[in-house]
């Protein structure tokens, strides 16, 4: 499959939304707002991208480590809804379990 200008772009999106939300994890668990501990992901969003760019929506692929990169490298909406329901369903609680 070739890597079009508009492939790249949508590669360097995932990235950077990866890369955003490591950045945002890391400044609430600083801030205290977000108990516990989490492994940061912060420079290799790219592993995930380029493993999940082939991917097409009929395609399964399963993680034990940092599993949540990956969902969101695969598919960004998914990563986004996740964690906007995740969100409402703790009303402002730690979640039950490490980010990583």
């Amino acid at each position: 499959m070739p890597l079009t200008v508009e492939r790249l772009r949508q590669a360097y999106r995932r990235m950077k939304t990866i890369r955003e939300f490591e950045e945002r994890l890391h400044t609430e668990i600083a801030t205290g707002e977000i108990p516990g501990f989490t492994h940061l992901y912060a420079g290799q969003e790219a592993v995930a991208v380029g493993v999940c760019e082939p991917l097409t929506d009929a395609d399964y692929i399963a993680s034990t480590h940092r599993s949540f990169r990956i969902a969101a490298a695969k598919c960004t909406g998914c990563a986004r809804s996740h964690l906007a329901r995740s969100a409402e369903l703790r009303r402002g609680r730690p979640p039950a379990r490490r980010l990583d």
